[in-house]
């Protein structure tokens, strides 16, 4: 895949986007814990981040499918300097308070949205249909190694320069990352042709939501797999620095170690080729991820949180190329953008999962908490393949 040019310069752009994405996540996330000195609120503040998904992601969707994709990518990409500078400057003169990290992480987040549908079906526009699920599969795997660099460069940085200059960091890669965008030379070979209003585009994908049963059904998965798993990673600063007593370097290695075997379930997923059998795939992950909150909530040291870290990772990352790949195959070609307008909006169901699971650790324990969502996820996938046959036949 990497013979395509379009396909190398979008690798690239991945790699940095995700780099500064994950550092921004570090920073912000160790800067409210000190602030505020609450895992809910860092939940809210992690949980924040989801809900433009909600919002936007069918607008997100609609408007992929209607721009030239490439150079959408560019300029989200540099709209992000925006809140990223204006927070960082706020943090360094010491006038940064909870409602302006709030307001920041929004806009940062909403832009985000078009950014990811955007980037997601312009990666099936380069390699076509018939390697669509590698492809994203390849193009999560660039991304997870940006994200490694950037969260544990970030956790360095915190101490010896402070969180708001931290964040110029953050800023400068988003800038890179538009430059690199500006490279791509063609819309793709499986570029939708047909264009039509945002109207029609909107009522086109609420029929389609309406009829397709596999479409609403992996949405649906998806937004549970966010309440119940991907929620944990609310608790990683309060699990690094109350339970393992780490700091904020120790954060950022359980963030980049976490990227890190996320890049072992993707490369499991390039290495098996388009062969059939992948939605039992999906419901065995969910399956192992339950069983990995679980055991990390009986982590007692360091070492073993890193290890079950990267086990959850892989699954995470297993679950997120599947279901963006099958929403995508499960569509006709023109409504790509839209389908992953849907997976997005799926995702904006993680604030119920991050304010839910960080409730739980600030009533009772951390360890507790992340042993109730492992159970709740044992039992979807126990759910899943007893009760929905068809996601298993994918």
């Amino acid at each position: 895949m990497f013979r395509r040019r379009d396909f190398r310069i979008l690798g690239l752009g991945t790699v940095l986007g995700a780099l500064a994405v994950a550092g921004e996540s570090v920073i912000v996330s160790w800067f409210v814990l000190e602030l505020t000195d609450s895992p809910l609120q860092v939940g809210v503040t992690l949980g924040l981040h989801m809900v433009p998904n909600a919002l936007f992601g069918i607008p997100a969707g609609i408007v992929a499918d209607l721009v030239n994709r490439p150079r959408f990518i560019a300029a989200v990409n540099a709209a992000m300097v925006v809140p990223i500078t204006v927070m960082g400057l706020l943090i360094m003169n010491g006038s940064a308070q909870m409602w302006h990290v709030l307001l920041l992480t929004f806009v940062f987040s909403t832009l985000l949205v078009f950014d990811r549908t955007a980037r997601g079906s312009f990666v099936y526009d380069v390699v076509g249909r018939s390697n669509a699920v590698q492809g994203l599969a390849v193009m999560s795997l660039t991304g997870r190694a940006g994200a490694v660099v950037g969260s544990v460069a970030a956790g360095l940085l915190i101490l010896p320069i402070g969180p708001g200059p931290a964040l110029f960091a953050v800023a400068a890669v988003f800038v890179l990352t538009a430059a690199a965008m500006m490279g791509v030379r063609s819309r793709g070979q499986a570029a939708p042709i047909v264009r039509v209003s945002a109207r029609t585009a909107f009522a086109e994908f609420v029929k389609e939501l309406r009829t397709n049963r596999v479409l609403l059904t992996l949405t649906i998965t998806t937004a549970a797999l966010e309440i119940l798993g991907f929620s944990h990673r609310a608790l990683l600063p309060s699990l690094a620095r109350d339970v393992l007593g780490v700091g904020p370097e120790g954060l950022g290695l359980m963030n980049g170690i976490g990227s890190l075997g996320g890049g072992l379930g993707v490369v499991f997923l390039s290495a098996r080729g388009d062969t059939g059998r992948k939605g039992i795939l999906y419901v065995g992950t969910i399956l192992v991820f339950g069983l990995g909150l679980l055991l990390l909530g009986l982590a007692a040291n360091f070492i073993l949180a890193l290890l079950v870290l990267a086990l959850l990772s892989s699954v995470m990352a297993l679950a997120d190329t599947l279901s963006q790949g099958l929403m995508q195959l499960a569509v006709p070609n023109e409504l790509r953008g839209r389908a992953m307008g849907s997976w997005l909006l799926a995702l904006g169901a993680g604030p119920i999962g991050t304010i839910q699971i960080g409730a739980l650790a600030a009533q009772w324990s951390v360890l507790l908490a992340l042993s109730v969502n492992g159970l709740g996820l044992v039992a979807l996938a126990a759910a899943i393949a007893l009760l929905v046959p068809s996601v298993r036949r994918l």
